[in-house]
């Protein structure tokens, strides 16, 4: 079985980074890798005391590669530690993914530490680069890479958007995930619980000036309701977990969707605890009262409103796509 090793490094420099959240990006991936028959091996630095001997361990093995998903800011320097780490040990190829790479592919991929880079999402880049890297693709074959070949450095046309319904169940056992709890005093406790991020669609309508989305435009596209609360299920029935995050970027796109979501967890009792981001405007006009009780019922006991700005003429300049009355009659809707 071939085996590729997936990397999160630290999100901080200096301050202890004490409960991080729990690296959906390589769960993601390593979900995708093991159900192809891969052996996907995960390490997450911030969590990982001894990532090192965890990391060389992987490299005797001789892996296919050593992925990296690193956003920007100072995960570039841990994930610089981590590929300089490989490169003393392994001629294995180190491939970076993530957030920062998507946005500065050009700069990044002219590192010497940097053999590889998947532009934008890659679950299906990832299955395409390792068989490449198996001898049964070519690498111009593999969508979203960019790649060097003889001191030339080569960009293949974008990764193909996979339907969230082809991605499956997520593997939370590929990490310790019963160590990634959250204080969960919002929802009116004051334990830690196990808590996972979750994803039910991906994209956005809105272009929000300061948004990396957007640089990166996409289709909004989602899970159906009942996938959705099918997920919800699974996870808690599987592992155990009954907190978790939506990593939706825009998960209210479409209301009537999200009531049906609600109107299936009412029916089907789940008894977990979930929160999420929301727009102010969608709160002020989409969203009414009644389906906020529905919602506080069904555990969504949390809500997080992106207001960035009182001033109108801030959010225009922003391209925030509400106005300061939004998040007033939000906040009273609340």
């Amino acid at each position: 079985m071939s085996e590729v090793v997936l990397v999160f490094p630290k999100m901080v420099l200096s301050q202890k980074f004490d409960r991080p959240n729990i690296p959906l990006s390589i769960i993601t991936l390593g979900t995708m890798l093991s159900d192809r028959g891969y052996k996907a091996t995960l390490i997450d630095q911030r969590m990982d005391e001894n990532w090192k001997e965890t990391l060389d361990q992987s490299l005797r093995r001789k892996p296919l590669m050593v992925g990296i998903s690193c956003l920007s800011g100072p995960p570039i320097h841990f994930g610089l530690e981590i590929a300089s780490f490989v490169r003393e040990r392994s001629s294995v190829p180190i491939v970076w993914g993530g957030l920062h790479p998507t946005l500065e592919p050009s700069t990044t991929i002219e590192h010497p530490l940097v053999d590889m880079l998947a532009v934008g999402e890659s679950e299906i880049s990832i299955i395409e680069l390792a068989e490449a890297l198996e001898g049964k693709l070519p690498l111009q074959k593999v969508g979203g890479l960019m790649f060097k070949e003889n001191g030339r450095i080569f960009s293949n046309p974008p990764a193909q958007l996979i339907p969230l319904s082809e991605i499956p169940p997520l593997r939370f056992d590929l990490v310790d995930y019963n160590r990634y709890k959250q204080r969960i005093s919002t929802y009116g406790m004051e334990e830690y619980k196990t808590t996972v991020f979750i994803e039910t669609s991906r994209g956005c309508c809105n272009r929000c000036a300061y948004c990396t989305r957007s640089k990166r435009p996409n289709r909004w596209r989602a899970l159906s309701p009942e996938e959705t609360v099918a997920r919800f299920r699974y996870y808690k029935e599987h592992f155990g977990i009954g907190a978790f995050m939506l990593a939706d970027e825009n998960f209210y796109v479409d209301i009537k969707r999200v009531e049906k979501i609600i109107g299936l967890m009412e029916l089907q009792s789940l008894e977990i605890y979930w929160d999420g981001a929301c727009r102010p405007e969608y709160v002020a006009r989409k969203i009414d009262v009644d389906l906020l009780n529905r919602m506080e019922k069904v555990g969504y006991k949390s809500m997080i409103i992106g207001a960035e700005s009182g001033s109108d003429r801030i959010l225009n300049f922003i391209n925030k796509g509400c106005v300061s009355e939004d998040i007033i009659l939000a906040n009273r809707k609340l």
